[in-house]
């Protein structure tokens, strides 16, 4: 629901279409005006916490969108090419076995193993972060620092060593003269006896 204009600062979002108190027709502590307020406060709540858009939403489990490539319908497992074709009540009957064998076991492997195997998850991502935070962060930064003083010493006994040399070597051929002169026409060689010995 799009709502314009500031909202006050003490309203849920699902107080905004509510009816004001002076609005309604029972007295404010009547057992009616107690269910109205309970009923705007719950859905300001449930607004915020479970609606479309918000991210705790329930019907959505992959908000990020991580197990496109896991196509395990009916449609996505069993099709059957042209010039062959199942009896339809058989192909009911199996769609309609394979979708409840596959969501009972699916629920069944879910509910048992699942708390086990999110509590597992959760103390190796935990390690994980915990070792990235307080290990490898500070290993990082303490190779930077000591590579970027490596860096400085061969910076320094290049510019010493190379330096020189490369200004010597840029002195010798910057006094080397090329001259292009056109040799004069003449009879081409004879390679007819270039082999003979």
């Amino acid at each position: 629901m799009l709502v314009e204009g500031p909202l006050e600062a003490n309203k849920l979002e699902g107080e905004v279409g509510s009816t004001p108190p002076e609005a309604s027709s029972a007295p404010p502590g009547s057992a009616d005006a107690k269910a109205r307020r309970v009923g705007s406060k719950g859905s300001g709540i449930l607004g915020r916490m479970g609606g479309e858009a918000s991210p705790f939403a329930m019907d959505n489990r992959d908000p990020n969108n991580l197990n496109p490539h896991i196509q395990v319908l009916w449609d996505d497992i069993i099709g059957e090419p042209e010039g062959l074709r199942t009896p339809d009540g058989c192909w009911n009957c199996s769609q309609s076995c394979y979708d409840g064998t596959r969501r009972c076991c699916y629920v069944f492997l879910v509910v048992l193993l699942a708390p086990f195997i999110a509590f597992c998850n959760g103390c190796q991502f935990a390690c994980l972060a915990f070792n990235q935070v307080w290990c490898a962060g500070p290993c990082l930064r303490c190779v930077k620092i000591n590579w970027a003083t490596l860096k400085k010493f061969w910076e320094a006994c290049l510019f010493a060593i190379c330096s020189p040399m490369a200004e010597v070597c840029g002195m010798y051929f910057s006094k080397i003269y090329v001259r292009y002169q056109r040799v004069p026409d003449g009879n081409p060689p004879d390679s007819s006896n270039y082999f003979n010995v």
